[in-house]
């Protein structure tokens, strides 16, 4: 109740005075509540300790009824300028759950709530809210005191000093914040004590026992002061809740509900979704699908990313209900008088101009050409008047604000509206939750692509982004038969992908052609539009890719191999002015894919070829669009877009040669003599110079055990007076090594010794042969028997990582119904096999070469066969099999492995012939499937082993793998 003089008869004296009545309220501030203890009231609803799950509480207070007190807006005379007036604003209103405010209400609302979109005049007006926060350990001084700080905050800083009186409508003033509205922050008040205690020693005297100490306060004094929060932001309750979760004395969960309440990010907009959502609902508008085409959306009424020129275009023009086409803008957070705007189109869309793009994402000082106010575009109230073009909305000063998008704060009346636009890229918008619709009937003429229910797109369609993309990408689809895909993504280019990928299966060979008649939203020059071959849609999948750019102009990239990197064929196609559209054409031929390009759709032009394999004979055909900026969205349009299958004329069956008689290498097919060299180093050991100044300085040789070399003996302890007297040390490693070659007492010095000689002459010194690396640190150097210039034993044994074998082929390949290739072989009997090698070496820039394992069924050039192994051009492992002699070869699966085409390989076959393929790239590794096939093998005996070809056909071809580590097993 506000102070008046309208009680009184005379009206000269005043009642409802606040100070007056509520002198008690100071009194009791200046005593009790300074110099004591006072109670909780947890008796009450609003603080029942077992519901208060928080550790804080808060008031909030709408009104203000006292005046000449510096705070809010009330002032004398009372009953003239002191009515309905506001305290001083220190938050944001954003959501009042009744639910949560039942328990002081008594409402009984359990789904009743109120939200409070804006701040000040244009949402709740001005709220003021305080509070304060205790500690979870009940015996923490702040803790103890509650009752005091609740007195403070609500009765005697705010009421009586300050006059803030009321509560949010449906929620109590003052409560313990799980009952509280959400507001954007609090202001906070902490008690800082000083108490004096009193101690004494009581004596347990005759009765026995123990002495103990008994503590008794004595005085204590109550100060209320500004809370300190995290990181010196004080008079924050968030902060100073903060605050008390860092220093332990409130939990994460008791911390994360304060959150829940006050925002701390001066937006009501993410707790207000929250609870919201919590109530099963969510911001949202239901169109009339028979007036309107939602065109674009964001937030909670997004249903996908904006349409392209295009596909706005053929809505807005072509399907318009009206003379000149309408746009409705929905603004649920808007004023009242701008959440249903109504945008009046005057003039055709200009030549390459993006009408949606510019309402959506324009913030200028100049309106662009295309969309200007008054001149190509009106704004109304209703549907009724933007029809008819009665009423338009007016702009302050007869001045559009371009930074201001779409409504350039002009309002019905004239008057300046601020901050009631959207930027689509920008978060918070102002405003978020704001669609686009224009004045056509969903569906009509275009729509976007439901793959379920679509009738001109089959369920094996699939509309897809690849990779991490920023914004995924959408297809929509005409009743002319274009197709308009858009995308964003960083490329379509190196080892990986991202972009937008609308394709179908197919399998064998196919003529794929499509005029792609725009490209726009170009932000990179390299953004791409076009036809795609691909194997999967994995964003490393083995593709050919025929492409308008962004601004160069049309290319064909491709990627041969799982995760390899793509090139480029045939460089750039490029026009003057550069196209803005283009034909495409991709033809596969079985292993080659062709690359044509068009003026007219019917004179093509060959531009490149290349040879590219598809796991199994299978791939994808679709469109492919990319931003190359991950960031934006660039749109086709693709027309006359077909796929046909291509009848690649095949070749007469070969016929079997008669079965040859084995050998360990043969030349399979018309490869020249293959060449296979090994270099084995069981049983060897190293030898070195005995000195880093020596003639033989810095040499380590291998050499076989039973080869005989100079003599010198190691020991980690001095064996001095041992053998021809001194021994040399040096420090090596952090130890200490001690050497000497005059092994007796007469200096005897032995220079003829197999390895296990002079292994057994340091033994019997209770002494070793020195390590290479000992050796080689000149750890022994000067010890004698001029061993300094010769090369000594030492007890490091050669690894089987230092033999290797040389393999060199030639051959056109191992491909089509027909071999040729070298083939180091062994041949076993037909059953369970395993073989493993480590390709260490395999450099060739052919992509049809390879070097690997084989199991084949004879010698024949049409023989059954299964290979893994290395792919040339760095290709990397590869899978591939002919399942029946003279059959086609199979291509099975194709992964990138790295940069130099070192990797393991393996292989396994089982008693039915089905084989399996494996490659890693360490050794520590495990291995990494890459697929299984069956094959048949007639005989008895198999070949089984290392399979080289050059992929080439000129007679100087040949290549050469190092190979380590091979195995062979009967399992």
């Amino acid at each position: 109740e506000v102070e008046t003089n309208y009680e009184t008869e005379d009206g000269s004296a005043a009642t409802s005075v606040l100070r007056e009545d509520a002198a008690r309220v100071r009194e009791f501030f200046v005593g009790q509540a300074s110099y004591s203890r006072v109670e909780y009231p947890e008796s009450l609803t609003n603080f029942d300790r077992g519901a208060c799950t928080t550790n804080a509480a808060m008031c909030c207070w709408p009104k203000d009824r006292q005046a000449n007190d510096g705070n809010g807006n009330c002032a004398k005379p009372y009953d003239v300028n002191c009515v309905d007036k506001d305290p001083a604003d220190n938050t944001n209103l954003c959501f009042a759950d009744y639910a949560k405010g039942d328990a002081s209400t008594n409402l009984s609302s359990s789904d009743g709530f109120a939200v409070f979109p804006g701040d000040n005049d244009a949402g709740e007006g001005s709220i003021h809210c305080h509070g304060y926060a205790w500690a979870d350990d009940e015996y923490d001084s702040i803790s103890r005191y509650t009752g005091n700080n609740l007195f403070f905050v609500s009765m005697y800083d705010h009421m009586h000093q300050r006059g803030y009186v009321k509560n949010v409508p449906g929620m109590p003033m003052c409560a313990c914040m799980d009952q509280m509205p959400v507001t954007t922050r609090s202001d906070c008040t902490q008690v800082d004590l000083t108490e004096d205690w009193e101690m004494a020693y009581v004596d347990p005297g005759d009765n026995g026992g123990a002495g103990y100490f008994e503590g008794r306060m004595t005085k204590v004094e109550v100060e209320f002061n500004a809370c300190q929060g995290r990181n010196g932001r004080n008079n924050d309750l968030w902060a100073y809740a903060a605050r008390l979760y860092d220093e332990g004395r409130m939990t994460g969960a008791q911390f994360g509900k304060v959150g829940r309440v006050l925002t701390d990010d001066n937006d009501c907009r993410h707790n207000t979704e929250y609870e919201k959502q919590k109530k099963g609902l969510v911001t949202g508008h239901v169109h009339d699908p028979l007036v309107y085409t939602k065109v674009a959306g964001r937030d909670n009424l997004k249903d996908g990313e904006p349409h392209g020129r295009e596909a706005f275009n053929k809505a807005f023009f072509e399907q318009t209900l009206t003379e000149k086409p309408i746009m409705l803008r929905i603004c649920p957070d808007c004023i009242r008088t701008h959440r249903k705007v109504y945008y009046r189109r005057l003039t055709p869309a200009p030549n390459g101009f993006d009408i949606l793009n510019n309402i959506l994402n324009y913030r200028g000082n100049n309106p662009k050409t295309g969309n200007a106010w008054n001149v190509d575009f009106t704004l109304h109230s209703t549907y009724e008047d933007a029809e008819t073009g009665a009423n338009p909305w007016q702009c302050p000063g007869n001045n559009f604000n371009d930074g201001a998008p779409f409504y350039g704060e002009c309002s019905p009346s004239g008057n300046k509206v601020e901050n009631q636009w959207s930027e689509w890229n920008r978060f918070p918008g102002p405003q978020n939750d704001v669609a686009y619709y224009v004045n056509a009937p969903d569906g009509e003429g275009i729509a976007e692509v439901v793959l379920q229910s679509s009738q001109r797109f089959g369920q094996l369609y699939t509309d897809v982004d690849f990779g991490s993309v920023g914004i995924p990408g959408r297809v929509f689809e005409t009743d002319d038969g274009g197709i308009h895909v858009s995308g964003s993504g960083n490329d379509i280019s190196g080892h990986s992908d991202t972009g937008h990928y609308f394709s179908e299966p197919r399998t064998g060979d196919v003529d794929v052609r499509v005029h792609v008649t725009s490209f726009n939203n170009i932000v990179n020059n390299h953004a791409k539009a076009g036809i795609m071959l691909r194997a999967d849609n994995g964003d490393d999948a083995t593709h050919a890719y025929a492409f308008l750019s962004g601004r160069h102009g049309l290319a064909y990239t491709y990627r041969s191999s799982k995760g390899n990197d793509s090139r480029q064929s045939g460089g750039w196609v490029t026009a003057n002015p550069v196209q803005t559209s283009a034909w495409l054409r991709l033809v596969k031929k079985m292993d080659s894919v062709e690359f044509y390009h068009s003026e007219d759709g019917y004179e093509w032009t060959l531009h490149s070829t290349t040879d590219i394999r598809f796991p199994e004979d299978s791939y994808r055909v679709g469109l492919a669009v990319t931003s190359h900026h991950n960031g934006y969205v660039s749109e086709a349009t693709f027309a006359d877009y077909t796929i046909e299958e291509y009848m690649f004329p095949t070749s007469a069956p070969s016929l079997s040669t008669a079965p040859t008689s084995w050998d360990a290498d043969i030349e399979v097919g018309n490869a020249k003599a293959g060449v296979h060299t090994s270099t084995d180093y069981t049983d060897n050991y190293w030898t070195a110079c005995g000195s880093s100044a020596g003639s033989c300085k810095g040499q380590a040789h291998r050499e076989h055990k039973g080869t005989t070399h100079h003599v010198r003996c190691c020991a980690d302890t001095n064996l001095g007076g041992t053998g021809g007297g001194e021994w040399k040390s040096c420090s090596i490693n952090g130890g200490t090594v001690f050497g000497e070659s005059e092994l007796d007492a007469d200096g005897t010095c032995i220079e003829d010794a197999t390895w296990q000689q002079a292994t057994d002459a340091c033994a019997a010194l209770n002494a070793r042969l020195c390590t290479k690396e000992e050796m080689l640190a000149d750890c022994t150097r000067g010890s004698g028997c001029g061993h300094d210039n010769e090369m000594v034993w030492t007890s490091t044994e050669v690894t089987g990582d230092d033999s290797k074998e040389n393999i060199k082929g030639s051959g056109t390949g191992i491909w089509g119904t027909s071999d040729s290739f070298a083939f180091h072989n062994h041949q076993v009997a037909n059953g369970p096999i395993t073989m493993e090698m480590y390709v260490k070496k395999f450099d060739n820039n052919s992509p049809h070469s390879r070097a690997g394992l084989m199991v084949r069924d004879s010698g024949d050039a049409d023989a059954a066969n299964a290979f893994v192994g290395a792919a040339g051009q760095d290709q990397g492992a590869v899978l591939q099999s002919r399942p029946t002699a003279g059959a086609a070869t199979r291509h099975h699966k194709m992964i990138y492995a790295n940069s130099d085409n070192h990797m393991w390989v393996k292989m396994t076959v089982d008693a039915g012939g089905v084989v399996t393929g494996y490659y890693k790239i360490n050794e520590a590794d495990g291995y990494i499937q890459l697929g299984q096939t069956q094959i048949t093998l007639t005989g008895d005996t198999i070949l089984v082993g290392r399979a080289v070809t050059a992929g080439e056909d000129f007679s100087s071809a040949e290549v050469t793998v190092t190979a380590q580590r091979y195995s062979y097993a009967a399992l």
